[in-house]
């Protein structure tokens, strides 16, 4: 049963509806659930062509556990799909997510880093370069940072 909820998300995803991703979150499907290729919910919002739709959905997801740093069967998180497919909204929340290492590489060898050259996105290489400071803490120790005075207001303008 838990498989079928899992493709049904997957499909739902695929297809854009959101009436049905929000019923299987709330009906508590794994969020973090894969396909045959190792992808998960997250990934698939990268891949959608609508980006405030996409955003929005994987808001969702991660409100309900979805989980940035899972990797795919080619060694590729979300975040690293983001960069890729150059979804400046979902790199600006995967980057708030902390869940990942920010320098992982996939199993051709790249980083995130790396496609964001390959792709030419300014926009997105300057958000991966500022993020860099905070996604080498734990997230107990981001919360721990962010409750420090005038910190929050650096963290808010290094993922803008």
């Amino acid at each position: 049963m838990t498989i079928e909820l899992n493709m049904d998300l997957h499909k739902a995803l695929l297809k854009g509806d959101f009436s049905v991703i929000r019923r299987l979150v709330e009906s508590g499907v794994d969020v973090n659930g894969r396909d045959a290729e190792g992808r998960t919910p997250l990934m698939l919002c990268c891949l959608h062509e609508g980006q405030g739709w996409a955003v929005g959905v994987a808001r969702m997801l991660l409100m309900n556990k979805g989980q940035v740093g899972l990797t795919d069967s080619y060694g590729r998180s979300a975040f690293i799909y983001a960069v890729l497919y150059q979804r400046l909204g979902l790199v600006q929340m995967f980057l708030q997510a902390l869940d990942f290492d920010l320098n992982a590489r996939d199993l051709m060898g790249q980083a995130a880093l790396d496609y964001a050259n390959q792709t030419g996105n300014q926009a997105i290489k300057k958000l991966i370069q500022a993020g860099g400071w905070c996604c080498c803490l734990s997230p107990a120790h981001v919360h721990i940072y962010l409750t420090l005075p005038n910190n929050s207001a650096r963290f808010e303008e290094n993922v803008r």
